[in-house]
Protein backbone atom coordinates (compact mmCIF):
# COMPACT_ATOMS: atom_id res chain seq x y z
CA UNK A 1 0.00 0.00 0.00
CA UNK A 2 1.45 3.80 -0.51
CA UNK A 3 -0.26 6.48 0.89
CA UNK A 4 0.60 9.84 -0.61
CA UNK A 5 -0.16 13.58 1.70
CA UNK A 6 0.53 16.58 -0.19
CA UNK A 7 0.10 19.24 2.95
CA UNK A 8 0.52 23.25 3.10
CA UNK A 9 -0.67 25.33 6.02
CA UNK A 10 -3.80 24.96 4.77
CA UNK A 11 -4.19 21.87 3.19
CA UNK A 12 -4.12 18.27 5.36
CA UNK A 13 -2.21 19.91 8.03
CA UNK A 14 -3.66 17.22 10.35
CA UNK A 15 -3.46 14.41 8.30
CA UNK A 16 0.08 14.35 8.29
CA UNK A 17 0.20 14.63 12.07
CA UNK A 18 -2.46 12.05 12.82
CA UNK A 19 -0.48 9.18 10.65
CA UNK A 20 2.75 10.37 12.21
CA UNK A 21 1.02 10.02 15.86
CA UNK A 22 -0.93 7.13 13.74
CA UNK A 23 2.46 5.04 13.00
CA UNK A 24 4.38 5.66 16.24
CA UNK A 25 0.87 4.45 18.08
CA UNK A 26 1.23 1.01 16.63
CA UNK A 27 5.31 1.37 17.23
CA UNK A 28 4.15 1.26 21.06
CA UNK A 29 1.85 -1.35 20.38
CA UNK A 30 4.17 -3.76 18.53
CA UNK A 31 7.86 -2.36 18.43
CA UNK A 32 9.86 -2.35 15.55
CA UNK A 33 13.54 -3.89 16.27
CA UNK A 34 15.18 -1.12 14.66
CA UNK A 35 14.00 2.25 13.77
CA UNK A 36 15.49 5.02 11.39
CA UNK A 37 14.74 8.21 11.60
CA UNK A 38 16.38 10.56 9.25
CA UNK A 39 16.28 13.91 8.40
CA UNK A 40 18.69 17.10 8.19
CA UNK A 41 16.54 18.76 10.72
CA UNK A 42 14.67 17.44 13.54
CA UNK A 43 13.22 18.28 16.76
CA UNK A 44 11.43 16.79 19.81
CA UNK A 45 7.98 17.63 18.31
CA UNK A 46 4.64 16.57 20.09
CA UNK A 47 3.94 13.11 18.53
CA UNK A 48 1.23 11.66 20.61
CA UNK A 49 -1.84 13.37 22.21
CA UNK A 50 -2.03 11.39 25.33
CA UNK A 51 -4.10 13.45 27.56
CA UNK A 52 -6.61 11.51 28.14
CA UNK A 53 -4.02 8.77 29.46
CA UNK A 54 -5.21 6.46 26.44
CA UNK A 55 -1.70 5.19 25.71
CA UNK A 56 -1.24 2.73 28.85
CA UNK A 57 2.63 2.02 27.28
CA UNK A 58 3.65 5.37 27.68
CA UNK A 59 3.52 4.75 31.93
CA UNK A 60 5.86 6.72 32.58
CA UNK A 61 4.36 10.56 31.16
CA UNK A 62 1.72 11.77 33.08
CA UNK A 63 -1.75 12.47 31.04
CA UNK A 64 -0.48 14.94 28.45
CA UNK A 65 1.19 15.11 24.84
CA UNK A 66 3.79 12.97 24.48
CA UNK A 67 6.89 14.00 22.35
CA UNK A 68 9.42 12.14 19.28
CA UNK A 69 11.85 11.93 22.59
CA UNK A 70 9.79 10.25 25.01
CA UNK A 71 8.33 7.77 21.95
CA UNK A 72 11.45 6.89 20.95
CA UNK A 73 13.27 6.47 24.63
CA UNK A 74 10.17 3.95 25.14
CA UNK A 75 10.88 2.05 22.40
CA UNK A 76 14.38 1.13 23.68
CA UNK A 77 13.41 0.10 26.63
CA UNK A 78 10.86 -1.89 24.59
CA UNK A 79 13.80 -3.52 22.43
CA UNK A 80 13.97 -1.56 19.28
CA UNK A 81 17.09 -0.44 18.14
CA UNK A 82 16.75 3.47 17.46
CA UNK A 83 18.61 5.03 14.99
CA UNK A 84 18.89 8.95 14.12
CA UNK A 85 20.49 10.10 10.61
CA UNK A 86 20.69 13.97 10.91
CA UNK A 87 23.19 16.82 10.38
CA UNK A 88 24.94 18.79 12.71
CA UNK A 89 22.41 21.81 12.93
CA UNK A 90 22.49 23.21 15.79
CA UNK A 91 18.87 23.09 16.15
CA UNK A 92 18.83 19.18 16.46
CA UNK A 93 21.08 19.50 19.62
CA UNK A 94 18.24 19.44 21.94
CA UNK A 95 16.69 16.29 20.53
CA UNK A 96 19.81 14.76 20.30
CA UNK A 97 20.65 15.10 24.38
CA UNK A 98 17.15 14.40 25.13
CA UNK A 99 17.78 10.92 23.43
CA UNK A 100 21.46 10.34 24.86
CA UNK A 101 19.93 11.12 28.55
CA UNK A 102 16.99 8.82 28.16
CA UNK A 103 18.88 6.15 26.57
CA UNK A 104 21.79 6.55 29.62
CA UNK A 105 19.20 6.99 32.27
CA UNK A 106 17.96 3.94 30.86
CA UNK A 107 21.28 2.37 30.68
CA UNK A 108 20.16 1.44 27.17
CA UNK A 109 23.41 3.39 25.57
CA UNK A 110 24.25 0.35 23.19
CA UNK A 111 19.83 0.73 21.59
CA UNK A 112 20.90 4.32 20.41
CA UNK A 113 22.96 5.09 17.43
CA UNK A 114 23.28 8.78 16.42
CA UNK A 115 24.78 9.52 12.59
CA UNK A 116 25.55 12.81 11.81
CA UNK A 117 26.38 13.96 8.69
CA UNK A 118 29.07 17.17 9.72
CA UNK A 119 29.27 18.15 5.58
CA UNK A 120 25.91 19.02 5.86
CA UNK A 121 25.15 17.30 2.11
CA UNK A 122 21.99 15.26 3.57
CA UNK A 123 18.73 16.00 2.14
CA UNK A 124 16.74 13.29 1.97
CA UNK A 125 13.69 12.62 5.16
CA UNK A 126 12.30 9.48 5.81
CA UNK A 127 11.09 6.88 9.06
CA UNK A 128 11.92 3.69 8.69
CA UNK A 129 10.64 0.45 10.54
CA UNK A 130 10.20 -3.04 10.17
CA UNK A 131 6.77 -2.57 8.61
CA UNK A 132 6.91 0.66 6.94
CA UNK A 133 8.80 3.50 5.28
CA UNK A 134 7.56 7.11 5.55
CA UNK A 135 9.74 9.63 3.38
CA UNK A 136 9.22 12.35 1.36
CA UNK A 137 10.42 16.16 1.54
CA UNK A 138 9.20 16.89 5.43
CA UNK A 139 12.25 17.59 8.64
CA UNK A 140 10.76 16.39 11.43
CA UNK A 141 10.05 19.48 12.98
CA UNK A 142 6.92 21.97 13.46
CA UNK A 143 7.87 23.87 10.60
CA UNK A 144 8.15 21.08 8.25
CA UNK A 145 4.37 19.64 10.15
CA UNK A 146 2.74 23.10 10.84
CA UNK A 147 3.61 25.26 8.60
CA UNK A 148 6.11 24.50 5.12
CA UNK A 149 4.07 22.84 1.97
CA UNK A 150 5.59 19.32 2.01
CA UNK A 151 4.48 15.84 0.93
CA UNK A 152 5.22 12.75 2.61
CA UNK A 153 4.42 9.02 1.25
CA UNK A 154 3.57 6.00 2.98
CA UNK A 155 5.03 2.69 1.99
CA UNK A 156 4.14 -0.74 3.46
CA UNK A 157 4.99 -3.18 0.46
CA UNK A 158 6.77 -5.30 2.15
CA UNK A 159 10.00 -5.84 -0.41
CA UNK A 160 10.13 -1.64 -0.53
CA UNK A 161 10.41 -2.15 3.17
CA UNK A 162 13.07 -4.87 3.26
CA UNK A 163 15.02 -2.55 0.92
CA UNK A 164 14.87 0.48 2.53
CA UNK A 165 15.81 -1.02 5.83
CA UNK A 166 19.00 -2.54 4.14
CA UNK A 167 20.22 0.66 3.13
CA UNK A 168 19.51 2.92 6.09
CA UNK A 169 21.18 -0.08 8.17
CA UNK A 170 24.36 0.31 5.34
CA UNK A 171 24.11 3.93 5.33
CA UNK A 172 23.44 4.94 9.52
CA UNK A 173 23.61 1.61 11.47
CA UNK A 174 21.23 -0.07 13.63
CA UNK A 175 20.15 -3.40 12.52
CA UNK A 176 17.70 -5.42 10.20
CA UNK A 177 17.15 -8.49 12.60
CA UNK A 178 13.68 -9.78 12.25
CA UNK A 179 11.33 -8.26 14.69
CA UNK A 180 11.06 -10.88 18.39
CA UNK A 181 14.64 -12.40 17.51
CA UNK A 182 17.27 -11.58 20.23
CA UNK A 183 19.22 -8.49 20.48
Amino acid sequence: MNRKIRKSEAHSRDEAKRLIGSLFAAELACPSSCIWIIAPWISDIPILDNTAATFSAMNRTAARVVTLSEILVHLGTRGTTVVIGTSNEPSNEYLLTRLRRGFADDDLKERLVVNIDNERRMHEKAIVADDFVLDGSMNFTLNGIEIRGESLELHTEEEFVRQARMDAQQRFGGSVRARGLGQ
